[in-house]
């Protein structure tokens, strides 16, 4: 079965290699705890589905980026709030 591919670096008219893949954009966030939770996570989900093991760790990364984004906007909303009430 072919698998489905996204930010395929072969598949692109950027022949600087100025333009990141959106895989390398995902993976780039899992540092830490959280590489190992996508690297966990990328095998099992791979053979389940018709995703590569890099693209589901690239998921994962872009979920975590997503999550801390949301804290930092929630936090940053909640203190121009209260700087605002004095």
């Amino acid at each position: 079965m072919k698998r489905r591919s996204f930010g395929n670096d072969d598949n692109h008219n950027d022949p600087g290699g100025t333009v990141a893949s959106a895989t390398r954009i995902g993976t780039a966030g899992l540092q830490g705890w959280r590489q190992k939770v996508g690297d966990a996570l990328a095998g099992p989900v791979a053979q389940r589905t018709p995703l590569e093991a890099e693209q589901v760790r690239a998921a994962v990364g872009a979920l975590f980026f997503a999550l801390a984004l949301m804290y930092v906007v929630k936090t940053v909303s909640i203190a121009a709030k209260e700087m605002r009430e004095g």
